[in-house]
């Protein structure tokens, strides 16, 4: 999964996204704004999982798909 994810953000990268940013992330970003991309986007992977593109988003904004230590890094002090 983890050579998935990565792919999917190598991928995002290219087309201009953020380096640490998923395809699905950009897509939720993209619906809210009303772009077409977004909701085409979203329209498919929702359809495949439900709230895909929103968990995404989520999962970005809380750090939830980092390491333990990198999601809050104030309270976790340098070694």
């Amino acid at each position: 999964m983890n050579l998935l994810i990565g792919l999917d953000q190598w991928v995002n990268t290219l087309i201009g996204g953020a380096p640490d940013e998923t395809i699905s992330s950009r897509a939720a970003r993209g619906k809210r704004d009303g772009r077409w991309y977004g909701r085409f986007l979203c329209r498919g992977l929702d359809w495949l999982d439900p709230n895909h593109c929103d968990d995404a988003l989520k999962s970005e904004r809380g750090r939830t798909h980092l390491p333990e230590e990198f999601r809050n890094p104030n309270e976790h002090p340098k070694p």
